[in-house]
């Protein structure tokens, strides 16, 4: 008797780090061959690992003080929190370069933002400072995150102060 020896190649299933849904096998003709195929066997390990997503969070605060993010600031809702994406590679924000991922507005009540669901990679994260503000907090004006799988980054914290109140430098 003589078999011909099929190879298995893999469609990887959704949930794990693939474009493509499936969980059947195939050899290399595209027939299906198989999908119960289990890790018992070296030979049927392919390698995958699940996706694991992160997340970046923090909260608006208005600066009562001007004096930037202090334990006197109050929660801010309805500002734009923006998240951005490294496309540059430049580590530096450039929002003529870098890719808009999206926008969040902060909560009416908590100030809080989140931004879930993120792959890995290098973030910025930056507001859209209302106009009878000036922002205080962060000094730089924005956070970078280099995120990690599974990692959840939280405190990156926005204050303002309002304009009126100030005679801060503007």
């Amino acid at each position: 008797f003589f078999f011909k020896q099929k190879t298995a190649y893999e469609i990887r299933n959704c949930d794990w780090s693939s474009d493509v849904c499936s969980s059947d096998l195939v050899d290399n003709s595209g027939n299906v061959i198989g999908s119960n195929v289990t890790d018992s066997d070296a030979a049927n390990v392919f390698g995958n690992v699940p996706v694991v997503l992160g997340s970046i969070s923090g909260t608006k605060f208005r600066d009562l003080s001007g004096n930037g993010l202090t334990a006197d600031d109050t929660p801010l809702g309805g500002v734009t929190i923006q998240l951005w994406s490294d496309t540059d590679n430049s580590g530096t924000l450039d929002t003529t370069k870098d890719t808009l991922v999206t926008s969040k507005v902060t909560d009416a009540v908590t100030g809080n933002y989140t931004f879930s669901s993120l792959a890995v990679g290098k973030y910025f994260v930056s507001e859209v400072v209302p106009s009878n503000m000036i922002q205080t907090g962060p000094i730089s004006g924005s956070y970078t995150v280099d995120l990690s799988a599974g990692q959840n980054v939280t405190k990156r914290d926005f204050a303002n102060y309002v304009k009126d109140d100030c005679t801060c430098g503007t």
